[in-house]
């Protein structure tokens, strides 16, 4: 049971111990990691984590039919020229981490927000592990919007008109759930890397079987 002062606040917890020169607490990511948001370090971050978390997110909060931010990410890779394919594909990665803002509210946060600044920070370690640029290119930015446009046509179709600044690239939405996005992203990532993606795959199956496992047990199934 949680436990509950007289005004109703929260005391309960996960009981955390906080690692030795960490700032600030840590998540528990897909694969059993600790991330600290606040001191994100480049050893921290792991593909797998990434593909999983962005292929369980939909894009525009939701205010869609499914359509993940890992499926967006390999549209934008597809759109950029080859030597920024990855950039491309990694171009959301931090939401994996710390989710995304509706574009609104962005806006209205400004860029000095504490947001922008975690976020810069979770960027650059996940540039120095996977050795991108410490920021994001500016044909990666524009493609990023460029893919809207195809993301418009199938996922709001009953919505006004988008003015946007760069032409529809032409790539086709697929709409894939969870476990098929992931893979999908995991695939271009093995692609763009050279990294060999039946062991990605094997890695992300045995989490899976682990995942079942667990939920069989507490549902007393066997």
């Amino acid at each position: 049971m949680i436990a509950l002062t007289p005004d109703l606040t929260f005391t309960g917890g996960r009981g955390l111990v906080q690692d030795a020169g960490r700032v600030g607490d840590w998540m528990q990511t897909y694969s059993g990691r600790r991330f600290y948001p606040l001191d994100p370090r480049a050893a921290d971050v792991d593909i797998i984590d990434i593909a999983m978390a962005l292929g369980n997110m939909s894009r525009y909060g939701g205010h869609c039919r499914f359509y993940s931010v890992a499926e967006h990410s390999v549209m934008v890779s597809h759109a950029v020229p080859a030597e920024l394919a990855l950039e491309g594909l990694l171009h959301d990665a931090t939401e994996a981490y710390i989710t995304d803002l509706i574009r609104p509210l962005k806006r209205a946060l400004g860029p000095a927000n504490d947001y922008f600044k975690i976020d810069t920070n979770i960027r650059l370690a996940i540039a120095e592990r996977f050795g991108l640029a410490p920021t994001e290119p500016a044909l990666v930015k524009q493609a990023d919007v460029a893919v809207l446009g195809a993301e418009k046509a199938v996922l709001h179709p009953r919505s006004d008109p988008w003015e946007l600044p760069f032409p529809d690239p032409g790539l086709k939405i697929r709409c894939l759930l969870p476990p098929a996005s992931q893979k999908y992203f995991l695939a271009r990532y093995a692609v763009l890397t050279s990294e060999d993606l039946a062991g990605l795959l094997d890695r992300v199956n045995a989490m899976l079987d682990y995942d079942e496992i667990a939920l069989r047990a507490h549902q007393g199934i066997r």
